[in-house]
């Protein structure tokens, strides 16, 4: 007798109707086959065993089970171990959780100390002409991070001024200098002419026989030694030139070589902030994946799963979405997918 798509009350309606119209052998204790006539209130149905219903998506162990009259969606739930993402998780999402959020805050304190030291050498460059403290995290991490910098700044720059005032100061000094020996040469090159011509003179009136050769051999060491004060002052006055030069080139190299510099800690100082940025980005991910994996978090916070029930119905498979508390008949499959709720504060960071 088919009996798909019926109740268990129109199998037993339409058994009472047919089996009392039919003889039915019994076997007696004896052996015997005795025709027996059922009345309809002696006829009892029952299900031995129904088709199990399947449970399959976000839950804690999907697979097969069992079916119970009055099963609604919720219970098969249960059976199944609850609201779950086994793909995204390989150890336990709530330890994973403050260990990513402390590694999230580490390297948020990481970022912002990138920040203040590309910031300090931005205004060491004179990109800029303070620090910009509004857009970073507010913690006292950070504020401690902002004062060290800023007295770093200041020292570096003291340093700076110091010794760029240094070496003018020296090339100021050798050139006052350069400027005494330059006179000095100059007055001693009219010292030579006058001696020579004091000698020219004596050494004409020797040979007259009107002057002593021992006043040719004074205005000899006179001219001797003029010309050895004007060799000396010569030379002193090349010397100081070249130092006041060096002093000069390396005023110039201490302007140009402290520009170099910062730029390579600018440099390095962005491509750490970056990596940090893309680390960031990654362990957020993470958190997000396990925030989700904590489903009671996810529905707590309004997140609401996607149910399916797929059924066979008069040959065809349908896809009916429905709530919890819906009935499920046997053979049902449910699909369940929890929708992903953002892990809260990761936007504000």
């Amino acid at each position: 007798m088919p009996v798909s798509g019926k109740t268990l009350s129109e199998v037993r309606q339409d058994l009472q109707d047919r089996l009392p119209t039919k003889l039915v052998r019994q076997r007696t204790l004896e052996g015997r086959d005795v025709p027996v006539v059922l009345l309809p209130e002696e006829v009892v149905v029952t299900v031995s065993e129904y088709r199990p219903v399947y449970v399959n998506g976000d839950v804690a162990h999907p697979g097969e089970q069992p079916f119970r009259p009055g099963m609604t969606v919720r219970k098969a739930l249960a059976l199944a171990g609850g609201y779950d993402i086994m793909r995204f998780r390989a150890s336990n999402p709530f330890l994973d959780s403050a260990d990513l959020r402390g590694e999230y805050d580490s390297l948020l304190t990481s970022a912002a100390k990138d920040q203040l030291q590309i910031w300090r050498l931005q205004i060491m460059l004179g990109q800029r002409v303070a620090f910009d403290l509004d857009s970073l995290p507010r913690s006292q991490a950070v504020a401690d991070l902002a004062k060290t910098e800023d007295a770093q700044l200041k020292v570096l720059e003291a340093d700076f001024t110091k010794e760029k005032s240094f070496l003018a100061e020296a090339s100021k000094k050798a050139t006052a200098q350069l400027a005494t020996l330059t006179s000095q040469r100059s007055g001693e090159n009219e010292g030579i002419k006058a001696d020579t011509e004091d000698y020219d003179r004596l050494k004409e009136f020797m040979q007259r026989g009107t002057v002593p050769m021992l006043r040719l051999s004074d205005a000899r060491r006179n001219v001797l030694l003029s010309s050895t004060r004007w060799l000396q002052a010569a030379a002193q006055a090349t010397q100081l030139e070249r130092d006041r030069d060096e002093i000069d080139r390396k005023l110039v190299r201490l302007s140009d070589q402290r520009r170099s510099d910062l730029l390579k800690e600018l440099q390095e100082a962005t491509t750490r902030l970056n990596a940090t940025r893309a680390r960031m980005d990654a362990v957020a991910e993470k958190m997000l994946y396990t925030g989700v994996v904590k489903s009671q978090i996810v529905r707590g916070k309004g997140g609401s799963p996607s149910l399916s029930v797929f059924r066979n119905s008069d040959g065809r498979l349908e896809r009916i979405e429905v709530q919890e508390d819906a009935d499920l008949l046997p053979g049902d499959t449910i699909e369940v997918a929890l929708t992903t709720e953002y892990a809260i504060g990761l936007g504000s960071r």
